[in-house]
């Protein structure tokens, strides 16, 4: 059984992940049917695990990657999606295979 605290710690909006840092989605909460239907398409499950790849300068728009491929968002929808660290992001491609 997972220590609540140490599940609350983790759990965290998408926004406030650091460059480089990976989590695994585990709720869109506050986000209308179109933005939550639009994001389903995009990759964006819950369960999925996401890169933070970067913010603008000024902090929005904001960049992950999911699925092999790279999203820019506002953070406003970013602080709608929220994930739990995961303490190592997953090999991709030749680093995979050895």
């Amino acid at each position: 059984m997972k220590d609540t605290q140490t599940e609350n710690q983790n759990r965290l909006s998408l926004d406030n992940l650091q460059n480089g840092e990976c989590a695994r989605i585990v709720s869109m909460d506050g986000l209308d049917t179109r933005t939550a239907n639009r994001f389903l398409d995009l990759g964006l499950l819950r369960g999925e695990i996401v890169t933070f790849i970067q913010r603008a300068p000024l902090g929005d728009p904001i960049w992950l990657e999911v699925k092999g491929y790279q999203l820019a968002f506002r953070r406003e929808m970013a602080r709608k999606i929220y994930v739990e660290r995961i303490p190592s992001c997953p090999k991709k491609g030749k680093e995979a295979q050895g």
